[in-house]
């Protein structure tokens, strides 16, 4: 059973504009490579998990919730 945490594309890790260029274009990089390499199978695989990051990456982004037990009280805040 895969879990869902194995896809999460909301986590905090890939709120970074920079990391989420970088794994959407070495996604669709290697499509492209696997179907200059004649697999095709592969290169549509690759290809479908570019184009949905795509979709997360930057068409239906909103950025992660902060994690509550992250947060530090800053000075002065508390009584």
């Amino acid at each position: 059973m895969i879990k869902k945490e194995a896809f999460d594309v909301r986590h905090p890790w890939f709120k970074p504009v920079w990391i989420r260029i970088l794994v959407t274009g070495l996604t669709i990089a290697w499509a492209t490579v696997e179907f200059m390499n004649g697999n095709n199978i592969w290169a549509i695989v690759f290809g479908a998990a570019g184009a949905y990051l795509v979709w997360a990456f930057f068409v239906d982004w909103q950025d992660p919730e902060p994690d509550p037990k992250d947060e530090t009280p800053s000075d002065g805040d508390e009584t």
